[in-house]
């Protein structure tokens, strides 16, 4: 028997996973989808080799992978797991896509079966746009690939996510734990998609028109959001990303107080700090504080 691949969900990343994926280890690719238009779609462009809707009668079937990958919404591969972690075979990964990792991995705890184990991953990649139809098999081109292995994982198991994020294209891989991963995030990726949010909500937006350049361009770049999939990633990861809004209002605050005191040395300070720890974060080395593992 040949390896198999089953990818549960073909939007954005589902679907650029199974592209990129095509040859690796001449695996047989699956695909599970709610969408028959877009099942179609990537069983007539090969895509995938398989292709189910799934039900009661043929999970076991769909499920029946050496790797199973959950590309879903955070909510839906929760309850995904919730239902189908048990129809995962003997030996067989299964991991997620989901950029929250510490709700999934409590849940693949409950969840799956003894002789099966779960190994979250998080590619730093996307696009503005979603769906099957924005799909690219060059999209983790470059990217840095996070892992979150747990004291259950074998080696076996981390090798593979690893190789399997190496022949995507990832750049990097980096091994953390789900609660830190969260915590980062909520810094690196959700803190910037609240504040393309919130400048986008400012009475100034329309009228600003024919004003903006580079900056303003690259602020709000992200702020073209899927309010269904980032609302579940805020809400789910509510904490972390709380109090990194809560230092972010306090150093915007700090500003505000310095600039509206017309004192210029002190300004000059604050802003040379900002550019110099720029400069310090850009030399530093991949995640030199925490229990990483960068590969």
């Amino acid at each position: 028997m040949g390896f198999k691949i089953t990818i549960a969900g073909l939007g954005l990343m589902g679907a650029s996973l199974a592209k990129a994926l095509r040859g690796w280890r001449e695996a047989e690719i699956g695909g599970v989808e709610t969408d028959a238009e877009v099942l179609a779609k990537a069983l007539d462009s090969g895509v995938i080799d398989k292709g189910y809707i799934l039900n009661e009668d043929n999970a076991r079937d769909a499920l029946d992978a050496d790797l199973v990958v959950i590309a879903l919404y955070p909510r839906a591969a929760l309850k995904f797991l919730q239902d189908f972690a048990r129809c995962a075979k003997e030996g067989a990964v299964w991991s997620d896509l989901t950029g929250i990792k510490g709700a999934v991995a409590a849940e693949a705890r409950r969840s799956m079966p003894a002789g099966a184990e779960f190994l979250g991953a998080h590619p730093m990649a996307g696009r503005e746009s979603s769906g099957y139809a924005s799909s690219d098999g060059g999209l983790f081109a470059g990217c840095n690939f996070i892992i979150t292995p747990g004291e259950e994982n074998t080696r076996a198991a981390v090798s593979l996510i690893k190789e399997m994020a190496a022949y995507a294209g990832a750049a990097r891989v980096v091994e953390t734990a789900p609660e830190r991963h969260d915590r980062m995030i909520a810094y690196t990726s959700q803190m910037a998609h609240v504040l393309a949010a919130a400048i986008l909500n400012s009475g100034l937006l329309f009228e600003s028109k024919g004003f903006e350049g580079g900056s303003f361009r690259d602020l709000t770049r992200v702020g073209t959001l899927n309010p269904e999939m980032w609302s579940e990633l805020f809400i789910m990861n509510g904490a972390p990303l709380g109090g990194v809004l809560t230092e972010l209002e306090a150093n915007i605050a700090a500003l505000r107080k310095i600039i509206e005191s017309g004192d210029g040395e002190r300004l000059k300070a604050a802003l040379a700090a900002a550019t110099r720890r720029k400069a310090e974060y850009l030399n530093a080395p991949c995640s030199s504080a925490g229990k990483d593992d960068v590969r």
